[in-house]
């Protein structure tokens, strides 16, 4: 497959894809069966037309998706098509799995996202994840924030910090520039204290 080559898009019956044959991907159906209750498919599965190595309608990425459709009880799913060989439906896989392991998230924004939605479901994400985010963010930035303060906003930083939220403490860390007592004062602001 070359990198010029069009995706061709179609609707599928869920009953005439196969999972791939050698999936080393363990993912977490239940999950994704609530983002697709909650936010439908939003992108297509990837499947190999099976020309040139016998397997017919084999789904090289988004197989845990397929899976999770037909526990939804899905007849149709959207499929863009390949037609490679072994070769590349190996490389295809492990492309998948493997560069969506290599990547990170920038954990403030993360977490400005998360809080500001009403409610997580569909998100793949709990309470417990976004107070667990919270704790780490809080963590490494109260010893960042007190490095910079001088000794009497110092003596003050942990009763400003214990009345802020801490989704408004994430995103007043976003905000730079301006001397300590601006930021503590824009921070106070922020939080309506």
């Amino acid at each position: 497959m070359s990198s010029g080559h069009q995706l061709e898009l179609s609707n599928v019956k869920t009953s005439e894809l196969r999972t791939f044959h050698l999936n080393p991907r363990k993912g977490d159906v239940e999950s994704i069966r609530v983002s697709l209750r909650v936010n439908g498919q939003y992108r297509p599965i990837v499947a190999n037309r099976g020309t040139h190595t016998g397997r017919k309608n084999e789904v090289l990425a988004g197989n845990h998706t397929l899976l999770a459709a037909r526990d939804e009880g899905w007849e149709r799913i959207a499929v863009a098509w390949v037609d490679v060989d072994d070769d590349q439906c190996a490389r295809i896989v492990a492309a998948d799995n493997r560069t969506a392991d290599l990547g990170t998230y920038d954990d403030h924004a993360l977490l400005e996202l998360l809080t500001g939605l009403d409610d997580l479901t569909g998100t793949g994400y709990d309470a417990g994840d976004l107070d667990a985010l919270s704790s780490i963010l809080n963590a490494d930035s109260d010893a960042d924030d007190e490095a910079v303060l001088d000794e009497t906003d110092r003596a003050a930083w942990p009763v400003i910090r214990a009345q802020v939220p801490p989704e408004v403490f994430a995103r007043w860390k976003l905000v730079e520039g301006g001397d300590d007592l601006a930021r503590i004062a824009h921070l106070l602001d922020l939080a309506g204290i």
